[in-house]
């Protein structure tokens, strides 16, 4: 019987305040929605304070890159001009290469065919012959 009293004087006491509690629960409930708005724009504000701060650090970063990236661009740009000119003294020295080669070449040609022609003159046979050829000769050898 003490459940029956409560909800018969409880009730009582509802429909009586109804209006009553109705503005208190509407009262809370606005005072609860109010703080979670409130919660959520506080921590939204802190979010934003933390992105703007990384923000800076990488435009800071940004900014270094560009930079390191500018270094390195000019130092490949030195390094490409200095290809460029070692691919023409490369060009320079292997067409001299080739003409000091052409140059060998001719005058091992015309050293072959002195040295042929050397090989084909007559020997001398006896001693005589031979102090007489060494005699003639000498005028050719002298330093």
């Amino acid at each position: 019987m003490g459940w029956g009293l409560l909800l018969k004087y409880g009730l009582g006491f509802v429909k009586k305040f109804w209006p009553y509690i109705l503005i208190a629960l509407l009262l809370v409930s606005i005072y609860f929605y109010w703080q979670h708005l409130t919660s959520t724009i506080e921590s939204q504000a802190a979010t934003i304070a933390l992105q703007k701060d990384t923000i800076k650090a990488l435009q800071q970063k940004v900014e270094t890159c560009e930079t390191n990236f500018a270094g390195v661009k000019g130092s490949l740009d030195a390094q490409n001009a200095a290809l460029a000119d070692l691919k023409e003294l490369s060009a320079l020295n292997k067409s001299q290469w080739e003409a000091l080669y052409g140059r060998i070449n001719k005058e091992n040609a015309v050293l072959n065919a002195q040295l042929q022609g050397i090989l084909k003159d007559p020997k001398p046979q006896t001693c005589e012959a031979a102090i007489k050829y060494l005699r003639d000769a000498r005028r050719e050898y002298v330093k």
